[in-house]
């Protein structure tokens, strides 16, 4: 008698399933590599002209945005060998 609506997920792009999800892992984690990787150079004062040249904090917030990074491509680049 009636027919089931279907509503469209907008957000099912991001939910890790299909390409455009397996991109988004990749693209964040290499963004987020790239971003810990410059922290982490300024920490240890080999990339000078910041605030944060010579300060330890900006040495291991890099590192642990790095390992975040490298996790998260990982996740996406074994998400991508599965589809």
């Amino acid at each position: 008698m009636f027919k089931e609506a279907r509503i469209a997920n907008p957000y099912s792009h991001w939910s890790g399933d299909g390409m455009r999800g397996v991109t988004a892992w990749i693209t964040g984690g290499v963004v987020l590599m790239l971003a810990g990787m410059v922290w982490m150079l300024q920490g240890i004062g080999l990339l000078p002209g910041s605030f944060m040249s010579g300060q330890s904090f900006w040495a291991w917030a890099g590192l642990a945005s790095f390992i975040a990074g490298l996790v998260l491509t990982l996740v996406g680049l074994g998400r991508r060998a599965r589809s």
